[in-house]
């Protein structure tokens, strides 16, 4: 039973809310496989390999996390060298080193990546990443075999709008 925890998580998640969720003005899908959770208002999208729980197996998480207080959306151009200063040294506190940039198109927006990695014990990938012009941060860490999948997340990512109190897609 324990060996198909997380393909039973990810496919009653989906049953009970679809392949997206809504964040910080963004709608983004949670890929067949993954899971959805939410805690402390901060929601992460998991995928888990047999024998987890019980076992040290791989994973992957991506969090996204938004700016807390007055909006500030991010610019390259003011704010990546302290975005990458910061993330570059906590990153290099859990023995992770620098292994890549880079920036990936999402619409009108770019997405403004670091990606880090280490030889031993997960999670073996960091990934710290900032939106242009949004202030919302999808960070991952976990396995590197699960890395393509979350740039595919954030490819489809989009932006949404508020009418009169209700969330739509925008146009």
């Amino acid at each position: 039973m324990w060996l198909s925890v997380g393909f039973a998580l990810s496919t009653g998640w989906h049953l009970l809310h679809g392949n997206s969720i809504s964040y910080a003005g963004w709608k983004i899908p949670v890929p067949r496989g993954y899971y959805a959770r939410q805690n402390r208002g901060v929601p992460f999208i998991w995928t888990l390999s047999l024998g987890a729980p019980v076992f040290r197996s791989q994973y992957g998480r991506l969090s996204f996390y938004s700016w807390q207080g007055p909006a500030h959306p991010f610019s390259r151009d003011k704010d990546y060298p302290g975005f990458e200063e910061s993330v570059s040294q906590a990153a290099a506190e859990s023995g992770h080193q620098l292994k890549s940039r880079r920036t990936i198109s999402l619409g009108d927006k770019s997405v403004y990546c670091l990606e880090f990695a280490r030889e031993t014990r997960q999670p073996r990938s960091l990934v710290r990443c900032a939106v242009e012009k949004s202030i919302i941060y999808p960070f991952y860490e976990g396995d590197p075999r699960y890395l393509p999948d979350m740039f595919t997340i954030f490819q489809g990512m989009s932006p949404e709008r508020f009418t009169d109190g209700v969330v739509t897609k925008k146009q």
